[in-house]
Parts: structure tokens; C-alpha cells; sequence
């Protein structure tokens, strides 16, 4: 099974390969050779740029048809924005992803931009109304499209989270009776669990450490969601907290040469959060 990064990429280098194979193939004389690397190297790009720019002379005539305006562009240092696809990239894996995305923001004064990332368009906003209606308003009209189902296929399949139209009509009914006036006004559930991390916050903060506070949220989260949807708790929040990257643990008794065991919640939720990073980072 091909990964969705090939799967993505073959469409788009295929007709240039197939061009210079074919001209391989053809030129049996090697004088024929440099006229199809010369078309490649010059009338390829020129038909690429020439592409771009009609596609965005139509955006931007259906855009003034209908009174709106484009979106602000970034404009990155290498062609396609490819230098923009680098730092969200480096950021992803060293440090935080949002970084990047708020220098553009900045740059372009808004609170939406187009990152325009291999001359696609990739907008990204931070604009409360437009996250109203993307995700309540106007839903039906912001699917997630093949290209994301494919991305996210391998860990929730054809779920709710992971559908449109019909499916999507079909998980969602089925999950109506979950999120009813009662059900979502039953606050002690998430109450207890809030009262939970926030002891288990206090206890570490007593030992003079920091907190890992996304870790945290996260556990407050999983363990929320599980006893409101399942009606039984993974208890991730009864695991020890991570201690920040600088502590130096105690040496272990002679009576327990090795660590302990991890602890089985720890063991689901970082098995639940690397599957999250992995589909997540493959958009990236």
C-alpha cells in the first residue's frame, strides 16, 4: 500500500518523468536528446507559470464579481513558498507549529492568510466567525475532501470525525443521543476529572517542579471524554506526570534495579496521541 505522501506526489511528477522518458525513448539519435531537455528546462516552466497566473486572474475575477477580496498571500523567499513549507516542517517536529503561522498572520495584518504552499492554495485563519462557519453555520459547504480522508484513513477509518455528506449525516445521527440538553448539562463528570487534574497539578507543583500543562489538559481530556462517551474512564490522570526535560531522578533502591513498569493509561494515551502526531504531520 502506497504511503499518502506518494500517493500525492505521483500525479504531480509523473507527466514531467513520462516527458523526459519519452524523450529518451524517441531520440535513438542523440541529436534529438537536448531538444526535449530544452522544452523540459524552459517550456515547462514557462507553461507553469503562465497556469499560475490565469488561475489566479480567475480567483481574483470571481472574487471582484462577487464584491469580495482575496485573501492575503504570503510571500515567501522561495518559489512555491517552499521555504514557508520548510519551517512549518522544522517547527512541527522541533518546536510549535503555530509560530510560524502567527508571523504570517502578523506580517500580513489579518486574521486570515493563504499560505500558498507549491502554488496551492492553503488558507489558515484565526478569525472567530469564520471558525463559526466553518464548523456550525455552514458546515455542509466545508468538507474535508478526499485529500484528508486518505490522510486521516488509517487511524479513523470512515468515522465522524473522518466523513462527509451521507456518512458523515449517518455517524452523526448516531451520536446525537450522546450530546443531548441533559447529557451536556451533567456537570460532575467533568467536574470530578477537573478536580482531579488540578490535585494532581498541586501535588507537583508542591515538589517544586513545573508542569507539562498541554500533557495535562490532555489527560483531562481523555479521561472526560471516555466516561461521557463510554460510560468508563481510561483514569490516564491516575499516571505519574511527566517531570520536565531538566530533572534529575533519584537513584532506584537496590530493591528495584530498572524503572517501573509504565503504567497502562500512560501506555493507550501516548499510543493515542503518536497516532494523532503521525496523520496530523502528514499535511505538513
Amino acid at each position: 500500500m502506497l504511503s499518502p505522501g506518494i500517493r500525492f506526489l505521483l500525479p504531480i511528477l509523473a507527466i514531467p518523468c513520462i516527458y523526459v522518458l519519452a524523450g529518451l525513448i524517441v531520440s535513438d539519435l542523440a541529436l534529438l536528446f537536448p531538444i526535449f531537455l530544452f522544452s523540459f528546462l524552459v517550456v515547462f516552466p514557462i507553461l507553469l507559470a503562465v497556469y499560475i497566473s490565469l488561475e489566479r486572474l480567475s480567483q481574483h475575477l470571481q472574487a471582484k464579481s462577487s464584491g469580495a477580496r482575496l485573501v492575503p498571500t504570503v510571500r515567501g523567499r522561495w518559489p512555491g513558498n517552499l521555504d514557508i513549507l520548510r519551517d512549518l516542517r522544522r517547527e512541527w517536529n522541533v518546536a510549535y507549529p503555530f509560530e510560524v503561522l502567527h508571523q504570517a498572520l502578523t506580517a500580513a495584518g489579518s486574521n486570515v492568510v493563504n499560505l500558498r504552499i507549491g502554488w496551492g492554495d492553503y488558507i489558515f485563519t484565526t478569525e472567530p466567525e469564520h471558525i463559526k462557519l466553518i464548523l456550525a453555520t455552514d458546515f455542509s459547504n466545508y468538507v474535508k475532501g478526499n485529500a484528508l480522508r486518505d490522510l486521516m484513513n488509517s487511524v479513523l477509518g470512515t468515522g465522524v470525525f473522518n466523513s462527509d455528506g451521507e456518512m458523515w449525516k449517518f455517524h452523526r445521527g448516531a451520536t446525537r443521543p450522546f450530546f443531548n440538553r441533559d447529557r451536556i448539562s451533567d456537570f460532575e463528570i467533568f467536574a470530578h476529572h477537573a478536580d482531579r487534574a488540578i490535585e494532581r497539578m498541586k501535588e507537583r507543583l508542591r515538589e517544586g517542579y513545573a508542569v507539562n500543562f498541554q500533557d495535562l489538559a490532555g489527560r483531562f481530556t481523555m479521561d472526560s471524554a471516555t466516561s461521557f462517551l463510554f460510560g468508563s474512564c481510561v483514569d490516564s490522570l491516575s499516571a505519574p506526570l511527566p517531570y520536565p526535560h531538566n530533572h534529575t531522578p533519584p537513584p532506584f533502591p537496590f530493591s528495584h534495579p530498572s524503572p517501573p513498569e509504565p503504567d497502562r493509561a500512560d501506555i493507550f494515551t501516548s499510543a493515542f496521541t503518536a497516532a494523532i502526531t503521525h496523520i496530523s504531520s502528514r499535511s505538513v
